[in-house]
């Protein structure tokens, strides 16, 4: 149907479109029509926007249960997801949701939920949808307010109260301070989402749970929640990275194709990014805009020092060898019992074998055993003379001969980087079609900032008692051969 010209001038011409742009619409559309009454800066649109609404509109559909949202700082996250979010679908189920909001600064979601109060209580919002949306609150708290449909927004802090509360959507917005980030408020912010979170859903079937941070740390509720499993990961980096492309249950998320390009320049220019990467340093950088807490690179072993692989084992190995770090806890919370099995020919090394389980006594007795029965030739097993090594050395050389108990001297990096220039010079290979192949080439290039180390000390310490062998062995040829040249 044409409509005439003096009709698209009418006041009410523009607010039933925008209705009707709500309604048929996207949580995009929504945000860039209420920008203005919670912003005083220009609203600059951008693809990520987009990403993350349709991320959000498939959990107002009930099409996503569980979401993880990692964006750097200065992309509007906050805003997107604790403020447009909650009152878009408000207008779409009529007021019936209900939310519990959480950051680690209870001043946060004062200021989101004023925010959000804010777009509700404009003239602007009543106009279009007071019949949808209406507060029973006649001076509500920026913390803690009602519709008449049922539903409620209540604001909290991470390891807040939340006791007698139950909603359909637990958010959480940034649950650790940058500044604040030691194991212990890590596992607080983990034990605080399975624990009081966990138990604060109005119906486990349908209660859907969003992660929105900036990558802090490796162990930071993001990373354990994206080790478990069970949630969809929307990672948009700072600098777009093309070995690791955001694809979620939607599709493709990132639609940038060059290495490099900026999330979103027109907001935050290359300039401004740099000056941010000075500023947070390599592992900050990498954390925090690259939402990724190791740098691309690695730390004391870089990513691409560990890309020599090999498809079938050398049949001319001069050596075997097994090194084994071992814990037998056999708790969800202990350390890995770690066993890997090393091969040389010449000045290479092969990584022949790796287990790396959480395992108990008994189980740990019985991989050993695995492991020297697949691998004969390596008589020689290095055990480190600590912790539960040495009962397990005990317990089995009357039945296996070969062990040495190591007394490694100096701490976990300074050995990591006496063996890391064997990685640098292509000297270690690795086998390329390992089922743990990925997970090894991560924990070396995350020490020492990943949660657990147990791979890269059994490599530490088969490495270095390879290359003193191997020293040994040169020294010893070369001597030969000065004797001989001299008769």
């Amino acid at each position: 149907m044409l409509v005439s010209g003096s009709l698209t001038k009418h006041p009410a011409y523009h607010i039933l479109r925008q209705v009707d742009l709500v309604e048929r619409g996207t949580l995009a559309d929504f945000i860039r029509m209420a920008w203005p009454l919670v912003e005083s800066r220009t609203y600059l649109h951008n693809w990520h926007i987009d990403a993350v609404g349709e991320h959000l509109q498939a959990i107002t559909r009930g099409d996503i249960r569980n979401l993880v949202i990692n964006l750097p700082p200065g992309s509007s996250k906050s805003l997107m997801v604790s403020v447009f979010w909650p009152v878009w679908e408000w207008i779409k189920r009529s007021g019936e949701t209900r939310w519990i909001f959480a950051s680690f600064d209870l001043g946060l979601q004062k200021r989101d939920g004023k925010r959000a109060l804010d777009i509700l209580q404009s003239d602007w919002f009543r106009v279009r949808w007071a019949d949808k949306v209406e507060l029973t609150d006649t001076d509500p708290s920026v913390l803690h307010y009602h519709t008449k449909s049922g539903g409620w927004r209540y604001g909290t802090s991470v390891r807040g109260p939340v006791t007698g509360r139950h909603a359909d959507r637990l958010v959480v917005d940034d649950p650790i301070k940058p500044r604040e980030v030691t194991k212990t408020n890590l596992d607080n912010c983990i034990e605080w989402w399975d624990g009081t979170m966990g138990t604060r859903q109005a119906d486990p079937k349908t209660t859907a749970r969003v992660i929105m941070m900036q990558r802090l740390h490796d162990r930071d509720l993001a990373g354990e929640m994206i080790r478990r499993g069970g949630y969809e990961i929307l990672r948009l980096p700072m600098r777009y990275e093309e070995r690791n492309p955001c694809v979620t249950v939607l599709g493709t998320a990132d639609p940038r194709g060059n290495e490099g390009a900026l999330l979103h320049p027109e907001r935050i220019p290359e300039a401004e990014v740099t000056k941010l990467e000075a500023t947070l340093g390599p592992v900050g950088a990498a954390a925090q805009l690259q939402q990724r807490p190791t740098p691309a690179g690695g730390n004391i072993f870089h990513m691409s020092w560990l890309e020599k692989f090999y498809d079938f084992t050398p049949p001319n190995l001069e050596q075997v060898w097994q090194s084994w770090d071992m814990t037998f806890k056999g708790k969800d919370d202990s350390d890995f019992v770690c066993g890997t099995v090393w091969g040389r020919v010449g000045p290479d090394f092969y990584l022949l074998w790796l287990v790396n389980e959480r395992l108990s006594f008994v189980d740990t007795l019985a991989e050993v055993r695995n492991v020297c029965a697949r691998f004969p030739t390596a008589a020689l097993k290095l055990v480190e003379d600590k912790a539960n090594g040495p009962a397990v050395v005990s317990t089995l050389e009357r039945e296996i001969p070969g062990w040495e108990l190591i007394n490694p001297a100096g701490g976990k990096v300074s050995r990591a980087n006496a063996i890391a220039p064997l990685f640098k010079s292509g000297n270690v290979w690795l086998p390329r079609k390992a089922p743990w192949l990925a997970e090894y080439r991560d924990q070396l290039t995350g020490f020492p900032k990943a949660p657990n180390d147990d791979m890269v000390d059994s490599t530490s310490q088969g490495l270095h008692w390879g290359l003193e062998n191997y020293r040994n062995f040169v020294s010893l040829m070369e001597q030969i051969r000065g004797n001989l040249s001299k008769k």
